[in-house]
């Protein structure tokens, strides 16, 4: 059953809490006559939403820690001080929005679609430049893992096979992607470890991305493009076959599956 959420506003990436309590989503909204875009938390028992972010710059994509107590987000700061500032880089903040800081100061730009390990250690995320390039086109892709407690970060994925959307599992083993051929277009889902190793495709479909995992770690959600929309499939991680699990008159996008 679809349920719209309580909010007048346009709202994307939605991230359910560990205990599946409250859903943070990036909302398009006006503060103090700026549009921008804001994290806010939904109480899925009261429907109050409250405004996470505070205003200094656009911050998007939230994911919430293991224990529920801090957000990993992409943000772009409005007044930046440097050229870095200036471009998107993943940050960390606690649960009511205070504490703000920079992942990793050290770690180039830009920066996306973080994800925490599920012991909280560590977080996935995309790096792109566009000052080495893929293609001439193209930036060069790739993905990071970042060790929250020796601060230190290690490549897992070639900046060659074009990487993005990273998402771990709920028993850590595995960190699926989704890897694009910028030649033809096509998207696919993949797996691989969180070392860099076992990489395996898990989708055919050529038109996948935004992969979710369930909490059983054995299949994975994603939207597809079918026509002219996308619809949410779901494929197992083993067999490999895939289903259509949601459809609507519009397209559906970022699949979140309460674990």
């Amino acid at each position: 059953t679809l349920r719209l959420l309580p909010s007048e506003e346009a709202n994307k990436f939605p991230h359910f809490s560990p205990d599946g309590r409250s859903l943070f989503v990036t909302t398009y909204m006006s503060v103090n006559d700026t549009q921008m875009f804001q994290i806010r938390k939904l109480n899925l028992e009261t429907q109050e939403i409250t405004r996470i972010s505070d205003g200094t710059a656009h911050d998007q994509y939230p994911v919430c820690s293991p224990d529920g107590k801090q957000l990993a987000f992409v943000s772009n700061p409005l007044k930046p001080k440097t050229k870095d500032d200036a471009q998107y880089r993943i940050w960390v903040m606690d649960i009511d929005g205070q504490n703000r800081r920079i992942l990793d100061p050290q770690a180039p730009v830009a920066q996306g679609y973080p994800s925490w390990s599920p012991d909280g250690t560590k977080i996935v995320y995309l790096y792109s430049s566009a000052e080495e390039r893929f293609l001439w086109f193209l930036p060069r892709s790739t993905l990071k893992v970042f060790d929250l407690e020796k601060k230190t970060s290690v490549e897992i994925i070639s900046p060659y096979v074009f990487a993005t959307y990273p998402t771990w599992s709920p028993d850590g083993q595995l960190i699926a992607f989704v890897r694009m051929t910028p030649i033809t277009g096509s998207q696919n889902i993949w797996v691989v470890r969180p070392d860099g190793s076992d990489r395996q495709r898990i989708t055919n479909g050529g038109k996948d991305t935004q992969p979710c995992w369930s909490p059983d770690n054995a299949k994975l959600a994603f939207s597809r493009k079918e026509g002219d929309n996308r619809v949410i499939f779901q494929a197992d991680v083993k067999t490999l076959e895939a289903e259509k699990i949601l459809e609507a008159k519009w397209s559906l996008e970022y699949p979140s599956l309460q674990r």
